[in-house]
């Protein structure tokens, strides 16, 4: 990432309608990269939305596959990581939002918690 006062130094130097040329440039790449961004994410969904034949002949979406693999590493495997994303997706993972009276949102990480200091963050509520 560039120093802010190397900009800043740069575009002192320049004239306003050099400014205006660049900042032209900017916003047309701006545009580009986010159309770009756009359809990326609609083949992704796409993609997530096809349908799926097993070797059974069952037919299931690829969202509904990848989560079936999820939960069978989790059972089967015992993969800690896939049963971390799962309970993190169905929104009872560890890393959960807590209110506190002052109306401050804080979301600790457990993960990297010992259970002592759980227990003394749990004391304070």
């Amino acid at each position: 990432m560039a120093n802010p006062e190397n900009i800043l130094k740069a575009n002192a130097a320049r004239t306003p309608r050099k400014r205006r040329e660049n900042a032209r440039k900017a916003g047309v790449a701006s545009g580009i990269a986010k159309r770009e961004r756009k359809t990326i994410r609609e083949c992704m969904q796409a993609a997530l939305d096809a349908v799926l034949k097993g070797k059974d002949g069952q037919t299931m979406t690829a969202r509904e596959a990848m989560v079936a693999k999820q939960v069978q590493r989790a059972i089967k495997e015992g993969d800690v990581s896939s049963y971390r994303a799962i309970l993190d997706t169905v929104g009872e993972g560890a890393a959960q939002k807590l209110e506190i009276n002052a109306g401050v949102t804080v979301t600790p990480d457990f993960g990297e918690m010992t259970a002592e200091q759980i227990a003394q963050f749990v004391a304070k509520k």
